[in-house]
This record gives structure tokens, sequence and C-alpha cells, in this order.
């Protein structure tokens, strides 16, 4: 049970992470999670750092997805201005409306890897539908207020998993 909430691997942040680590393990497709991983979650517009981030991998060769929990026009907002492709209202981590866009989309989760900031939404859907997950630190402490729940338990997740060195850094893998 527990190994559903451990992840591939760790991040201070997604801007940290390089195309080669992805590169590295076949990934294609980056599928990644928006508030707090890509931006605060009161930041209506992409900052410069998520614009140059998208093109980047744009660049080369990986496509972004982004699969957030937040409201329709937030996230299609957002994603519209960075020229990706989204799934709002997710409901992660429940795997539904996020199969059912993938399975459409013909996405090759064996091609895929995923970045989320949160133990309890972002790795545990990642390891139910079977991809590989990158844990980051979140952006901003300010977090919404049903966040804050996850967020108490999701420290004492955070601190097994980097006392029992149960994932690595990703510079190190």
């Amino acid at each position: 049970m527990w190994k559903k909430f451990i992840p591939f691997a760790l991040a201070d942040n997604i801007y940290e992470i390089e195309p080669w680590f992805y590169k590295k393990y076949g990934a294609t497709t980056l599928i990644c999670d928006l508030d707090n991983t890509l931006d605060a979650y009161y930041t209506m517009k992409p900052s410069k750092e998520a614009q140059e981030l998208i093109k980047k991998l744009n660049d080369n060769g990986i496509r972004v997805i982004i699969i957030s929990n937040n409201i329709s026009n937030r996230v299609k907002d957002y994603a519209k201005e960075l020229g990706c492709e989204f799934v709002s209202s997710a409901r992660k981590p429940f795997r539904y409306k996020s199969r059912k866009f993938i399975k459409k989309n013909h996405i090759d989760l064996n091609k895929t890897i995923y970045v989320g900031d949160q133990v309890f939404t972002d790795v545990l859907f990642a390891n139910r539908i079977k991809i590989k997950c990158v844990l980051c630190n979140n952006l901003v402490e300010k977090d919404q207020f049903f966040t804050k729940i996850n967020k108490f338990f999701d420290k004492y997740l955070r601190k097994i998993i980097i006392k029992k060195e149960l994932a690595k850094n990703w510079r190190d893998m």
C-alpha cells in the first residue's frame, strides 16, 4: 500500500529538471500539475519561467500536458497561453477523467513522466496510472485552504521518503 506514495524521483522544483532527464527514461510526454508546480495557485498567467520551460521542453521533443484539480477557466486560460493541452477539475488522485483524456489522445504511458508537488494527489495519481512521478517541493508557501490538510500529512511522508532514501534526487539517477 505505501508503495503508491513513493515517487520515482525528487526535485526542488520543475524548473531545475533538465530535458536530458526525461529523455534518459524515454519520455516524450511530460504531464505536470499546475498549482505550486508550474506557478502559484493565485497566478492567472504563466510566468516567464513557465513559458521558457515549456519552450525548452517542446524544442527537445517533449509534449507537455497540464492535469490540474483547479477549475476549468483558470487551467484553460493558463494552458492556452502556454500552448499546452490540459485537463481541469481532474479530481486527482482519482483516474477517471484523466484516463479518458489519455486514451482519447493516444498518450503512451510508458513514455510519460509526471511532475507534481503533492504526495496524496500527484504521486498517488501517477502511481495509480502507472507512470513515473517526480515529486517537487512547493514553489510558494501560500496554498489554498483545502490543500493545507493534505500538506500536513504530506510533510510526514516526505520525511520518511527522504530519511529512508526511498527516492533519489533526479540528478543522482
